[in-house]
């Protein structure tokens, strides 16, 4: 029997047993990442409400997720879509009381912001509750749809 074969063995487990750890680590580490919530910046100029996101998708798959969940409020009679322009990743809809308009842009290769801005409506006093303004439920509705942690964080 060769003398060399139980320590090489023992170095081959440790090895092995180094490379699950790194591994699991790595893993666990993604996931901290994945936990950290999209920061959605909102506030308030004297002509609208705006909320922007920066997201690690591209966006193309930001566009679809917007158009998806256009359709289906349209379909749910929430709202009505005005203008929808595929090419400028751009489409405007009202929910009979305010007019919001999305907008995607590419920012890299996989990356992309989403800006949506929606109109102050006329002799609005003081200003709105988050919850009820339309750029803020459509970022919350992104955001469900997509499964996707988000906080607001107030400029």
């Amino acid at each position: 029997m060769n003398v060399d074969t139980p320590m090489s063995t023992i170095r081959f487990r440790l090895r092995s047993v180094a490379v699950i750890v790194v591994f699991v680590a790595a893993i666990s580490l993604m996931a901290c990442f994945a936990a950290i919530p999209l920061a959605i910046h909102y506030y308030k100029t004297s002509e609208n409400y705006v909320a922007q996101a920066d997201t690690n998708k591209s966006a193309d798959e930001i566009w679809a997720a917007v158009v998806r969940l256009a359709e289906k409020r349209k379909a749910e009679g929430k709202i009505e879509i005005l203008e929808r322009d595929d090419t400028e990743r751009l489409i405007k809809v009202t929910d009979g009381v305010q007019t919001a308009e999305a907008k995607t842009i590419p920012v890299g290769k996989s990356k992309s912001r989403l800006t949506v801005m929606a109109d102050i409506p006329k002799g609005e006093e003081g200003q709105r509750e988050k919850e009820q303004e339309l750029a803020a439920r459509i970022m919350n509705n992104l955001c469900e749809e997509a499964k996707a942690a988000c906080k607001f964080v107030e400029k």
